[in-house]
């Protein structure tokens, strides 16, 4: 996890002239890297389009233990816009975008956030998010290292 991480904010400094700090724990999981992959490039692709260049972005990467269980849990904060507390939820649905006058091929289709919850569930982790330190959006996901026992 710690070198999808690493690439993929790696190249969207690179890609987009944008500071990332980054801090990052060496963390390996289990499951779907194909899933993690998307995901993670789900959030670069937001932070690309939505947070204006020059704001801060700020990435995080620590393992973590839950009742005896390793977890690792990633944090993306950036200076951008947010997304206001009442359309935290809707969000995650297919086809949302919160600026309507944005037609697709600049904003997307709405689905970016719906996959990132997707592979979250599929890994049995958890998502939040919240205010950020630095201004927009935080967006936290938690996941046990290896998938739990059923």
């Amino acid at each position: 996890m710690t070198t999808l991480v690493s690439d993929t904010f790696g190249d969207l400094t690179q890609f987009s002239e944008r500071a990332v700090d980054q801090r990052l724990e060496d963390v390996l999981v289990t499951g779907s890297q194909d899933g993690w992959a998307q995901l993670l490039s789900n959030l670069a692709q937001n932070i690309s389009r939505y947070t204006p260049a020059g704001t801060p972005v700020a990435v995080r990467l620590e393992r973590n233990d839950r009742n005896g269980e390793e977890w690792f849990t990633l944090t993306v904060d950036d200076g951008g816009p947010g997304i206001p507390i009442h359309n935290r939820e809707m969000i995650f649905d297919r086809f949302t975008r919160l600026d309507l006058a944005r037609d697709s091929s600049a904003g997307g289709f709405g689905l970016g956030m719906s996959i990132i919850k997707s592979v979250v569930l599929a890994h049995q982790g958890e998502l939040a998010l919240d205010d950020s330190p630095l201004g927009g959006l935080r967006v936290e996901i938690s996941a046990p290292t290896k998938p739990r026992q059923s």
